[in-house]
């Protein structure tokens, strides 16, 4: 993580709360193990994150759904949980899936 980042504003319950998620999504996509990665960096914008991991990815087909908060494909039980993607929409112009 870059040491002089930027203040971050937003809410810090809803960010942890997204960034949670985010980390075991990425677990669950890398059922034998991987490798996640979080890096930083400041922009004249203000600061950057990105969170990438080795797993199978999201397909094409669902990119447009990342914000559905009862869309998985994990099956019952086993999605995130709907009040993390509404927290996505409270930060949404910050957030691409790729």
């Amino acid at each position: 993580m870059e040491p002089d980042l930027p203040p971050i504003h937003g809410n810090t319950g809803k960010l942890q709360q997204v960034f949670l998620n985010l980390f075991l999504n990425a677990r669950d996509a890398m059922v034998s193990g991987g490798k996640l990665e979080v890096r930083t960096w400041s922009e004249a914008a203000g600061a950057r994150i990105e969170v990438a991991d080795s797993g199978h990815g999201i397909a094409p087909e669902h990119l447009h759904r990342v914000y559905d908060p009862f869309f998985t494909t994990k099956g019952a039980r086993k999605g995130t949980r709907p009040r993390a993607f509404g927290d996505l929409r409270y930060h949404s112009r910050a957030w691409r899936f790729h």
